[in-house]
């Protein structure tokens, strides 16, 4: 596990300068080594876990690429925005509050018992709001967009979506609510969905937790933008091949 670790790290620090969310970076690169045939159990589970431990430990310089706008003044041109609550400027400044009074408290509380731990804790939970600042600019700017050959759907920061675009089977308009057990990302009703040729994950908690979904339903504010992008990218890349 150690090992994996040092890979995943050095991995990490090699795509440093790469241009781009250094999570879709690890995502794609894990994609295409793990589309082999030739794998074994054995390699394809340690592939997995890298994978895995890969995407957990890019979010740290992920929250900081999305933090600092400078950072993200090259970053693809969205195809269509989520409708997320969290792209909400009041959201962000209700989260605000709260951090900067938790951080107080914790402090506060702590201080008696231990001025070292109130001083790490306090800062352990102010240091959050780089997650936060993160949250609101990838959900008001960068929830969908095409990155090298892949579908990105960021549901805010906590989920993501990465699909190759050859996996992508359809993009439709919602004809009747989805039931409620499937995958819905935005406020309100979907208006779109997408399916696809084989599952793919649908990573939640920063990477702790993964599910394999066939079909997810989208609420856009421009619809027909990621239908005209799937007709025009994809559909036609199809016919001309």
């Amino acid at each position: 596990e150690l090992f994996l670790m040092y890979t995943v790290i050095k991995a990490l620090w090699q795509a440093r300068s790469l241009s781009g969310d250094p999570r879709v970076h690890s995502l794609i690169k894990y994609h295409d080594k793990l589309d082999n045939d030739e794998l074994n159990k054995k390699q394809l589970e340690k592939l997995k876990t890298e994978r895995d431990l890969a995407y957990t430990f890019s979010h740290e310089p992920a929250s900081w690429f999305y933090a600092i706008p400078r950072f993200t003044r090259r970053h693809l041109a969205p195809i269509a925005s989520i409708k997320l609550l969290s792209a909400n400027p009041l959201h962000l400044l209700l989260i605000s509050i709260l951090l900067v009074t938790a951080t107080v408290v914790s402090y506060v509380l702590l201080q008696d018992y231990s001025e070292t731990l109130a001083l790490v804790i306090a800062t352990l939970v102010f240091y959050s709001y780089i997650m936060f600042i993160a949250n609101y600019r990838i959900s008001k700017h960068f929830s969908l967009y095409e990155m090298e050959q892949h579908l990105v759907i960021n549901d805010a920061w906590w989920g993501m979506l990465v699909v190759e675009n050859n996996n992508i089977k359809n993009i439709t308009s919602v004809s009747q609510q989805p039931e409620s057990d499937a995958l819905v990302l935005g406020r309100g009703d979907a208006n779109v969905v997408i399916e696809l040729n084989k599952p793919a994950l649908f990573y939640t908690s920063m990477g702790m937790m993964s599910d394999a979904v066939e079909k997810v339903y989208l609420n856009l504010d421009k619809p027909e933008s990621l239908q005209s992008w799937f007709q025009t990218q994809i559909l036609t890349s199809r016919e001309a091949a």
